[in-house]
């Protein structure tokens, strides 16, 4: 599990329970990991994000974010007529020349 999903189920779900429910015991020496690293402290019997895990959490939510907008920006740029005029190829004319 990545750290980016292990801090989003720690926001949503902080209990040791709810967490050993949500993905089993495998998850605790991922939380051990974290918890080394200072994004997370560890309670009695749950877990809260630090400030730091808080602020590790919303930039990977702010990159994902980013990256989507562009992925799609350019999806959308990337129409038959702006690929004819960039290559001077009209979609379906591979192997013709562009018309002078």
């Amino acid at each position: 599990m990545s750290e980016l999903a292990l801090l989003a189920l720690i926001r949503s779900h902080p209990h040791r329970a709810a967490l050993a429910r949500r993905r089993g015991e495998h998850v605790f020496p991922a939380l051990q990991r974290l918890e080394a690293s200072g994004l997370v402290l560890r309670t009695r019997d749950s877990y809260l994000l630090t400030t730091r895990g808080k602020q590790e959490l919303d930039g990977y939510r702010a990159l994902a974010r980013v990256v989507f907008q562009a992925l799609r920006t350019n999806r959308s740029a990337a129409q038959p007529s702006s690929v004819a005029v960039v290559t001077g190829v009209q979609p379906g004319c591979a192997g013709r020349s562009p018309s002078r």
